[in-house]
This record gives structure tokens, sequence and C-alpha cells, in this order.
């Protein structure tokens, strides 16, 4: 799994690996493609909802290298994760941006699993790009 920030390739690697993890997967059925975005989607927004003590951090911005360097710092800490993935929810205003990992099967790791979540009015144009018209990014 690759956590490296490229200041150079960052976002095109990123956007890619949204679709590139994902279509991997439904190489042979591409109408799947929606499904399986849609699913991963819903199982992390399933694995926030049972977190009744999540400590969301207020910020005002929230730049893509801020989001991507949670990966690395807590990477020892899962070293069975597989990937990671940065949802993004609209909460009024502001924007709710969740980071946690995930398994092979794209799941978010429980049990003490690092994960962050931030509320903020608004994102730098790199990590605007990077969501593009989806709300999910897939980190490798």
């Amino acid at each position: 799994m690759n956590f490296e920030v490229n200041t150079q390739s960052r976002t095109r690697r990123v956007t890619e690996a949204v679709f590139d993890e994902i279509t991997d997967r439904v190489v042979a059925a591409p109408e799947a493609t929606l499904d399986t975005v849609i699913t991963v989607t819903r199982w992390i927004k399933e694995a926030f909802a049972v977190l009744a003590d999540e400590k969301v951090r207020e910020q005002d911005f929230l730049t893509f290298a801020d989001a991507m360097r949670f990966f690395p710092a807590n990477r020892a800490r899962v070293p069975w994760a597989k990937a990671g993935a940065v949802l993004r929810t609209a909460n009024g205003p502001r924007q709710l941006i969740r980071l946690l990992y995930l398994d092979g099967n794209y799941r978010p790791l429980a049990g003490g699993a690092p994960m962050a979540a931030y509320s903020v009015l608004d994102v730098d144009d790199e990590l605007r790009a990077a969501f593009g018209a989806h709300d999910l990014i897939i980190v490798t």
C-alpha cells in the first residue's frame, strides 16, 4: 500500500485510486462500478453511525496534504489495512470529512483502528479536485 504523498502527482494518484481499486474488482462488469462505490460508501457511513463518541475536530479549512498525512502517521497501528478512505458528508454549511482505514474487502476497520473526523467550512482546491463529483476517495 502506497501512502507516500508526492506533491507532483498526488492529486492524479488519489483521484485515480478511487477508480483503480474499485475498477479492478468490476472489470468484467463495468455497469457494477457505481453500485460498488455506493456499497463502499454505505459501509463507511454505517461504521461511523455506530460511533457515538466520535470526536470531530472543528476547523475552517482542510487541505489535501493535511488529510493525506493521517495515513502514514497512523499506518503502524494497522499493518493489516489494505487501503484508506476519505469520506465527505454535507453537514449544513459545513462538510464532515472522515479519514479511516479499510480492509481487503473495502470495509472499515473496527476495534480501535485510527479514525479522524473534521467539520470544515471548506477544503482546498486539491482536495476538492480529488473528490470530483464523488464523496469518497480511496487511498492506496
